[in-house]
């Protein structure tokens, strides 16, 4: 049975572990903490996770020469139309939300 909001989950994870494995040159550690979660939207180029960090979706996945495929398994692009498209945002927002979450309250609590 698929789990959409599972699915989700795992791409934000995907996507997470990408930004932690880019040298520090492209992007700090702590990343995370930089996030501002009530702004967060990954429908948004400019306040989905990459265009808080790097100031535009678009500009960051052309520089990184990151594929279609490979923003859709990292949770930060979606295809589809209409309510269906959006709802489907909706669920990986709030995937990314969870993941960022969990890894703060670990450093926290570290």
């Amino acid at each position: 049975m698929f789990d959409a909001v599972g699915q989700a989950r795992l791409r934000a994870l995907e996507g997470a572990q990408f930004l932690d494995e880019l040298p520090e040159d492209i992007l700090a550690p702590g990343w995370r903490a930089r996030i501002r979660q009530g702004d967060l939207d990954i429908e948004d180029p400019c306040d989905c996770v990459f265009g808080q960090l790097f100031g535009d979706y678009n500009e960051f996945v052309a520089e990184q020469a990151i594929a279609l495929g490979a923003q859709i398994e990292m949770g930060v692009f979606e295809l589809g139309r209409g309510l269906d498209l959006s709802r489907r945002y909706d669920i990986l927002t709030g995937a990314w939300k969870e993941v960022i979450n969990e890894e703060l309250e670990t450093v926290e609590y570290a």
